[in-house]
This record gives C-alpha cells, sequence and structure tokens, in this order.
C-alpha cells in the first residue's frame, strides 16, 4: 500500500450493484466473494463491502435496526512531502480533496510507509499533514511499537510502519474507527431524541413517543453496545479500540446515554403511577356514585314500604 489517505463518511444507503464483500489479510484470497473479517462480535450485525469499480468499502453495522449505520470508505494516495514547500503540498492535498464528489467526511486516516526502521520526525509530520493539515501531532503523542507506531484522536488515525505486510492492521483500524462514529451517531441521535420526547410528553402529557423512544434506546444499548466490540484474541485490535473509545468518549457518552434512559424509566413510573392512581380514585368515585344510588333507591323502596304499611293500617282502623 502507498502512503495513504482514507475519509470515512456517512451514507443513507448503499449502492444498488457492483459491490463485493470485504475481505482483509495478508493471504486472503481476494477472488471470493464472502468475508473473512471476524474479529467483532457477531451480535454487532456488521457486514462490509467493496466496490468493485472505484474500491471504496461501504460498511453496514447495526443491520436491519432502527439504528442502522452505513458509512463509506474512499482511499487517496497522499501526495509526496519531498522537495515541496508545506504551503504547496497542502495546496495539492486540499485539490485532492475538493476534487471528491463527497467532502463531509466525519473521520480520517493515515498510513504511511517509513523508509527505515526508525520512524522520523518527517513521517509523523506527513501524517500529521493527512489527518490535520497541520504538523501538531509530534512523536510523543504517538504509541512506538516494534510493528508500527500508531496515534488517535478526536481528528483521526495515524499508522506509521517499517515493516512489509501492515497493511491489513492499517485496515482493520478503518473498521474500527467506523464503528466508534457509528456508536458515536446512535447515542447522540437517541439522546436528543429522548430530550425532546421528554419535552412533549410534559407539554402534552403524552407519553407514546417517550415510551417507544425508551424502548429503542434501551434496546440498542443492551443488543448492541459493548464496551469491547472486538474478541479479546485480537490483543492489537483490543488495544487499538481502547485508544479510539478514550479519545473519543465512548464510555462517558454511553453513561450520558443510560442515565438519560434511567431518568425516563423514572418518568415513565411516575406516570404509569399516576395513571394507576387516577384509575383507581375514578373506580372509587363510581363505586361511591353506586353505592349512593343504591342507598337513594333502598331509602325510596323503604319510604313506600313505611306508606303500605301506614295506609293499611289506616285502612284496617277506619273498618
Amino acid at each position: 500500500m502507498n502512503n495513504t489517505l482514507v475519509r470515512i463518511y456517512q451514507e443513507d444507503m448503499l449502492p444498488s450493484s457492483g459491490l463485493l464483500h470485504l475481505r482483509i489479510g495478508k493471504n486472503c484470497n481476494q477472488e471470493k466473494n464472502e468475508s473473512n473479517i471476524n474479529f467483532f462480535q457477531s451480535a454487532l450485525d456488521c457486514e462490509f463491502f467493496k466496490e468493485r469499480e472505484t474500491q471504496k468499502w461501504w460498511l453496514v453495522f447495526f443491520k436491519n435496526s432502527p439504528e442502522q449505520q452505513i458509512f463509506c470508505a474512499e482511499f487517496m494516495e497522499l501526495p509526496l512531502l519531498d522537495n515541496i514547500q508545506e504551503n504547496q503540498w497542502r495546496e495539492t492535498y486540499a485539490q485532492k480533496i475538493r476534487n471528491r464528489q463527497n467532502r463531509k467526511e466525519i473521520t480520517r486516516l493515515a498510513f504511511v510507509n517509513a523508509e527505515s526502521n526508525q520512524v522520523t520526525d518527517m513521517e509523523i509530520s506527513y501524517a500529521s499533514l493527512g489527518i490535520r493539515l497541520s504538523r501538531a501531532i509530534k512523536s510523543d503523542d504517538y504509541q512506538h511499537k516494534s510493528s508500527h507506531s500508531e496515534h488517535v484522536d478526536g481528528k483521526g488515525l495515524s499508522f506509521i510502519t517499517c515493516l512489509e505486510g501492515q497493511q491489513y492492521q492499517f485496515e482493520y483500524r478503518i473498521l474500527l474507527m467506523a464503528l466508534a462514529y457509528a456508536y458515536l451517531n446512535v447515542m447522540e441521535s437517541l439522546s436528543n431524541k429522548l430530550a425532546y420526547a421528554s419535552q412533549i410528553a410534559n407539554k402534552n402529557n403524552d407519553i407514546k413517543q417517550l415510551t417507544s423512544l425508551y424502548k429503542r434506546a434501551t434496546e440498542f444499548n443492551a443488543r448492541f453496545f459493548f464496551l469491547l466490540p472486538v474478541k479479546h484474541k485480537n490483543t492489537s485490535l483490543v488495544e487499538t479500540w481502547s485508544n479510539i473509545k478514550a479519545s473519543l468518549n465512548i464510555v462517558q457518552i454511553n453513561s450520558e446515554l443510560i442515565q438519560k434512559i434511567d431518568d425516563i424509566h423514572y418518568i415513565l413510573d411516575w406516570q404509569k403511577t399516576q395513571k394507576e392512581q387516577l384509575d383507581r380514585d375514578k373506580k372509587q368515585e363510581q363505586d361511591n356514585q353506586f353505592n349512593r344510588k343504591i342507598a337513594i333507591i333502598g331509602t325510596v323502596i323503604a319510604f313506600f314500604g313505611v306508606l303500605e304499611f301506614l295506609l293499611g293500617l289506616y285502612e284496617f282502623l277506619s273498618s
């Protein structure tokens, strides 16, 4: 793989044709139209494709659920940094971005081949320019491994390697970053919808929408959210996921969603209790009204019974 920038952006639907199942790995047979990606927890219901003509990746998470997320990963070669001025490099790079059809990426990943066994400051600057268009990311910000150096933050992920055959490790990380943003998108959307539905319920005293969203949010968290969505045996990816999770505050954002779910649960319980109390009060009032009517009827019957007795007694005495 040449020095590469990957731009990930969100889509509403998959292309209608021209997709092959994505295969990643050093020795995988690219001709087979079946995926060999199995390091995610199966409950995530994810599916990955490569577009035959453009080589774009299409990534689907939480498949066929109300929270389904679709992303496209677009690959472009980073322009070489050697022998040109930095502002000229930026201009060349920016023009490449402008030439792409979709410029609303949610994150970027940079892959850089190191020219020696030691990652240099130039290569780190090169990756930083790809992610941030600046040299802000320094060597001390990286995690340096024997096989590669890696950095992840809210802007994207950089992967610099001096070894052959590390392309597939970088490609795995594309999927991890896409999953992270799938989580963030869903949690942000559900949190905002719950807040709005709570406001509507309070204003109109109608909890139908709130109840429906509560069920959706609870189901999503129970079914799809994992602190560790990567299987334990994939130690390198487990560590990378931990870094991504921390950099994007995924656990904190999920905790806020859980707190909102708990608050909504309290509101729904309170509403249910209030409704049950109103129903009991209404039934009690109906029972009281019925008893009062029975008492009145009984009194009337008794009155006519006494009246009949008195009339009979009067007739007896008069005879």
